[in-house]
């Protein structure tokens, strides 16, 4: 699959690749005999989770999820007593999410469809969390206006998007790596489309493709973005995997000592 220029295209392409869930990969190959072993390992290998998304907050609150994936942020979501609402691109992860919904009695609505057309109206979540899904639109910067869009005045949205300066990206693709610190420093800086191989080492399937669309940015490129349509802007790296000298160390030390400095994505937390 080759990346297009074409919305209608870009929406193709990801609902045929995102029909096989984000975490499916890793529920064969780890042997899970339940969705809710996978959801234990899932937060165990991302421990931060807990501390960018407030999931304690959120009973009797509207709250969007932005791509669902396997549907583990959905399932704390759900059982956190929120109104639950969630959008994605491919059928598979919304199936998965409702199953979820059935499983656990619970009230909510799953639907899909794109975040640049998101279908809700203005103001009208109290929160909007949307972990690896932004960057895979074609179109960041309105998707960000999207989530803008449908949270309230007051309420706080959190996305996870990939760094543009990552180690892997420094590693794997120096000289366009260092090429983006000048798109960040200027006056609109832009998400960086990535090439085939780039996209291919962050999100493949079964089939071997590489994921349709996948955009990075850095630190203050993203600030700069985010900070045109929110009022208070947090943002933080994290993640760290197994490539090269990285094997060698333990999760808890890389995520502890490299993440916060060459972290694989960065975090934001958003006030409307």
């Amino acid at each position: 699959m080759n990346a297009s220029k074409d919305p209608s295209e870009i929406n193709s392409n990801n609902q045929e690749f995102w029909d096989e869930p984000c975490g499916s990969t890793a529920f064969t190959n780890l042997g899970f005999n339940s969705p809710a072993e996978f959801d234990k390992w899932y937060f165990d290998y991302y421990p931060y989770l807990e501390s960018f998304i407030p999931f304690d907050a959120f009973q009797g609150k509207k709250v969007l999820e932005v791509g669902l994936g396997f549907g583990s942020v959905s399932q704390k979501i759900i059982e956190s007593g929120a109104s639950f609402h969630g959008l994605d691109i491919a059928r598979s992860p919304v199936d998965l999410v409702k199953d979820r919904l059935k499983v656990l009695n619970a009230k909510g609505s799953v639907c899909q469809g794109s975040v640049l057309e998101c279908p809700w109206g203005d103001s009208y979540f109290d929160f909007v969390v949307s972990i690896g899904c932004l960057h895979h639109t074609g179109d960041f910067i309105a998707g960000i206006k999207e989530v803008h869009r449908v949270l309230k005045t007051g309420g706080t949205a959190v996305i996870m998007v990939y760094n543009a300066f990552s180690y892997r990206q420094w590693i794997t693709a120096p000289f366009i790596t260092f090429a983006q610190i000048f798109n960040e420093f200027g006056k609109k800086p832009t998400p960086r489309q990535g090439g085939e191989k780039e996209r291919f080492r962050y999100d493949s399937n079964k089939k071997k493709d590489a994921a349709p669309c996948t955009q990075f940015i850095g630190k203050r490129g993203l600030m700069k973005i985010l900070e045109a349509h929110f009022s208070e802007v947090v943002i933080r790296s994290e993640n760290i995997g197994n490539s090269f000298f990285l094997r060698w160390l333990s999760r808890n030390q890389k995520l502890r000592y490299l993440g916060p400095i060459f972290g694989l994505d960065l975090y934001a937390v958003l006030k409307k």
